[in-house]
């Protein structure tokens, strides 16, 4: 397919006008343009080398983090991240953790599972191997027992969505709002520092992070465009996936 099969069917759909016409024509370029660019994908996990062999200090606020650089990732803006997460032992209810990226992206992966206004322990099954994504089908991974399936355990590497609340995790509630979600990665350049932190907030039970990792969906910026030219192309690569003018995607034909 070639840029006038792609731009003919949005032009016809627009009134006369020059104006309109520029605009339409450059939205369909860019989106064509777009559509050119791959995104690609970058995975890593880390299972050695944690401080105190990842053994989360119970009952402290201090917590437990393991720092880890990617470099030589070609592409330089992120459309989608996901962690992996596998913790042994401890209280799943005293479990807070987040994520802090390159650019200061933030986001809260765990904040006290379970915990309620009517039950401030939270969930007491131990132990967890998952994977955080903000569009994952089991849905937020605060009220996991919840869902069929995952009354006592979540060690089986089901995919949920990170809990995202802000809340202070001595006073959290399922009812907070979810704001700090992996989407605040979105357009960042993953190369350089992320950060995991977990904290153990109550005595009792000893947690041991066993393993961590980042799955990275990223598109190579514009070279010499203004920034506002490289979102574009970057929702371009989004939308491209779902529609394109024309009713077909690039390399697939009209008829």
């Amino acid at each position: 397919m070639n840029s006038l099969t792609v731009m003919k069917p949005l032009l016809a759909a627009i009134s006369p006008g020059p104006a309109r016409h520029l605009a339409a024509v450059t939205t369909a370029a860019l989106l064509f343009l777009a559509g050119s660019l791959q995104a690609a994908l970058f995975s890593d996990s880390w299972s050695s080398g944690f401080a105190n062999a990842g053994v989360v200090p119970d009952g402290n606020p201090t917590g437990w983090s393991d720092t880890r650089t990617l470099s030589g990732i070609p592409d330089n803006s992120i459309l989608d991240v996901t962690v992996t997460l596998q913790v042994s032992g401890g209280w799943n209810g005293d479990l807070y953790a987040y994520l802090v990226g390159p650019g200061g992206g933030f986001a809260v992966l765990l904040n006290r599972p379970g915990v309620t206004s009517s039950d401030a322990f939270g969930y007491s099954d131990a132990g967890l191997n998952i994977t955080l994504d903000d569009a994952a089908p089991n849905g937020d991974i605060h009220n996991y027992q919840t869902v069929a399936g995952y009354a006592t355990s979540i060690a089986n590497g089901s995919a949920w969505a990170p809990d995202g609340r802000v809340a202070d995790p001595a006073s959290v509630v399922d009812t907070d709002p979810r704001t700090a979600l992996l989407s605040s990665f979105d357009g960042v350049d993953p190369n350089g520092n992320w950060t995991l932190f977990v904290a153990d907030l109550s005595d009792g039970n000893v947690s041991t992070v066993t393993s961590w990792g980042l799955q990275i969906e990223a598109v190579p910026l514009v070279v010499g465009v203004p920034d506002a030219v490289n979102t574009l192309l970057v929702l371009g690569v989004a939308l491209s996936g779902l529609v394109w003018f024309g009713g077909c995607r690039p390399g697939q034909s009209t008829q």
